[in-house]
């Protein structure tokens, strides 16, 4: 990354950075996004420290990545569960937003807007949901394509995608399957309508998440 803004900001927090950037959580949507590669991914989660394994991430976003990769990683903290991670985004984009060389990108502009304005939506219209969440299955199964695999990895990484693309034919079942899965795997409390529609938000299918709140609870 060339921009000198940018590396003064990674560098002069570099501390904290080492400290409180919650890198397991963010492994999947900064492969997802491109920040790292699957291959980069791998090595990371090799090493056996946290601080080594930001280290490493920080290295990569200083000399391998971009501006663009730059504001998308602190859209990542902001929006974050846990109040320092958020407040250290705003801190690393605030040093260096406004010196950008270019504008931020419509792609990460539209990204972090859904995930603000769908936040809200959870926020408020959590009530709305369905209490069950297989209530949603067909709808996503129905709707999602070839993104079933992303969700898959959003929902739980343990999840084996690959050997359900083996056992399962169609699109339709696969997702069907991801999703039957990811419920078994970690129980009802955990599977939640809104960790559904979260997750939804999360591989930018937002127009699946927008017709969650049209689907009417099944009697079971």
């Amino acid at each position: 990354m060339e921009n000198p803004n940018i590396q003064a900001a990674l560098e002069n927090n570099r501390d904290k950075f080492l400290k409180i950037v919650p890198i397991e959580e963010l492994f999947t949507r900064l492969e997802l996004e491109k920040i790292l590669s699957q291959k980069q991914v791998k090595a990371i989660r090799a090493l056996d420290d946290t601080e080594d394994m930001n280290g490493k991430l920080l290295k990569i976003l200083k000399d391998q990545r971009t501006e663009e990769d730059f504001v998308l990683f602190c859209g990542l903290l902001k929006n974050n569960n846990v109040n320092a991670v958020k407040a250290f985004g705003a801190k690393l984009e605030a040093e260096a937003g406004g010196k950008l060389n270019n504008p931020v990108p419509k792609k990460t502009e539209i990204s972090l807007h859904h995930l603000n304005e769908f936040n809200l939506i959870l926020k408020y219209n959590a009530t709305e949901l369905s209490a069950n969440v297989k209530d949603y299955f067909f709808l996503v199964a129905n709707k999602i394509g070839k993104d079933w695999s992303k969700l898959g990895k959003i929902l739980n990484q343990s999840i084996d995608t690959d050997t359900i693309k083996e056992e399962q034919t169609s699109g339709f079942d696969r997702a069907y399957a991801v999703l039957n899965k990811w419920y078994n795997m970690v129980g009802r409390d955990i599977a939640t309508s809104k960790a559904l529609l979260e997750a939804l938000i999360e591989i930018e299918r937002t127009d699946i998440a927008d017709k969650f709140v049209s689907v009417k609870p099944f009697l079971y």
